[in-house]
């Protein structure tokens, strides 16, 4: 298991932390570690805007806590099943199907959209966006080469989920 501090291009000094899930050369995926030591869903960045700074050292407590709840919920294990990381098609195309509702990040980092994939064209999804209330708003064509990172399965997005109900899944 690796732990990682990582920056994107474009979205500030501040890095990002995260368990290594898996590496490929279209998309990396980690188990994020939002602040401290919580782990708050999966993080899949571009890795076109992928920088990778360090490793957060093995002795560290940080790498501790992270390695032991790693240990004992295998976040995104199930997830990882079905992603192609190397093919930008078949990973769009697997979130998808899964109705997964996404928070997708693109040229801003204070600046996100959330939605569901309704469609995959191929250089493009097209989202069904949701406002904060789990209201439907837009429907929007992304260009995936402009994504710089999704994530899936955190707190918000799960709230989230419960508010929109099945309607739409």
């Amino acid at each position: 298991m690796e732990v990682l501090k990582y920056n994107i291009r474009g979205y500030g000094k501040q890095p990002f932390v995260g368990i290594l899930l898996c590496k490929g050369s279209k998309w990396i995926v980690f188990a994020d570690n939002t602040v401290d030591y919580v782990i708050d869903g999966i993080s899949l960045v571009n890795a076109h805007y992928y920088k990778e700074s360090s490793s957060v050292e093995s002795e560290s407590t940080l790498f501790k806590v992270l390695s032991y709840k790693y240990s004992i919920n295998k976040y995104g294990k199930d997830v990882l099943f079905g992603i192609d990381n190397y093919d930008d098609n078949a990973f769009f195309h697997y979130l998808c199907l899964q109705k997964e509702l996404l928070e997708i990040s693109l040229e801003r980092s204070d600046y996100i959209i959330i939605g569901i994939i309704d469609r995959v064209n191929s250089k493009s999804i097209v989202v069904k966006t949701f406002d904060t209330d789990g209201k439907k708003s837009d429907v929007l064509r992304i260009k995936t080469s402009s994504i710089r990172m999704l994530k899936i399965r955190t707190d918000y997005l799960e709230s989230l989920s419960y508010i929109i109900g099945t309607e739409l899944l």
